[in-house]
């Protein structure tokens, strides 16, 4: 019988190749959230690899999505269904991880995507285009593309190789913009509300954060503020309720760097109205 554990154990870390361990072991055996008897979520790892079956429930006990993985890939099919109980998309892979096909319905049935590897070629024209050039600098590709994967330490991958680029979830009106370097987030980093507000703004190193990180409400005021050092440790943190006065500050005190921050009790301000998407 495999050995179940708890997610929130913990016993459980993440080691430098993103493989889960158990005691400082590669951990084989399941992963729940929720209940034991009665779990919102299971995950089977052999080795620290997510590598069997996979599944994730509706606190109703429903099913939500299921799956199989094989050394962290998908293999085989993977479905998920709405609350209501009907299908809500269906993806076939390869044993090698490879996506195959991928299809999608609403809550009333109705089926809104029907994607197979013959839908269009490398480089094709057409909604689905894999990736364009952004002048002559940076390749920018969808991030739901179906040539977009990762390999076993989890760097993303394009059509087979590490990519290097900006990933994003929509070319022309993105909510989210990432740049990477072999497969690790390295660069500016962008997060937009949908009507088109700056979210999140950040920077990457080699994989982790570097640097300022900045967080702000849809109104415009800043939520949330941290500090990197250039190892990705965080350095300080500060948040501010969305009326704008400090409520957390680590370490203890007033944020006083850039002169941007104020003490607790006092106003911050709002984000520049200068950022724009894709800025």
């Amino acid at each position: 019988m495999l050995l179940r554990v708890d997610v929130n154990d913990g016993a459980i870390d993440m080691d430098h190749e993103q493989r889960l361990l158990y005691d400082g072991t590669p951990f084989t055996g399941e992963v729940f959230e929720g209940s034991s008897e009665d779990p919102v979520s299971l995950e089977t790892y052999r080795d620290g690899w997510l590598h069997g079956p996979w599944r994730l429930w509706y606190l109703d006990g429903s099913p939500r999505a299921q799956g199989e993985l094989v050394n962290g890939r998908f293999v085989g099919e993977t479905l998920a269904w709405h609350e209501n109980g009907r299908l809500e998309a269906r993806k076939l892979y390869s044993v090698s991880g490879k996506k195959l096909a991928s299809y999608a319905w609403d809550e009333d049935g109705r089926q809104t995507r029907a994607w197979t590897g013959s839908s269009t070629g490398r480089g094709g024209s057409g909604a689905r285009t894999a990736a364009r050039r952004i002048g002559v600098r940076m390749l920018r590709i969808d991030i739901n593309d179906p040539d977009v994967g990762t390999d076993l330490a989890l760097r993303l991958t394009y059509r087979g190789e590490l990519f290097t680029g900006e990933a994003t979830d929509a070319p022309e009106e993105p909510t989210v913009l990432e740049t990477y370097r072999d497969g690790l987030r390295h660069g500016p980093w962008r997060e937009w509300y949908l009507e088109g507000a700056l979210k999140t703004e950040a920077t990457f190193q080699e994989g982790h954060f570097v640097g300022e990180y900045q967080q702000w409400y849809e109104d415009g005021r800043l939520a949330i503020r941290r500090l990197y050092t250039d190892q990705g440790q965080m350095a300080a943190e500060y948040q501010w309720t969305p009326d704008g006065q400090l409520q957390h500050s680590w370490p203890q005190g007033c944020c006083k760097v850039r002169g941007s921050c104020r003490c607790a009790g006092q106003a911050m301000p709002r984000r520049s109205s200068g950022r724009l998407k894709g800025s």
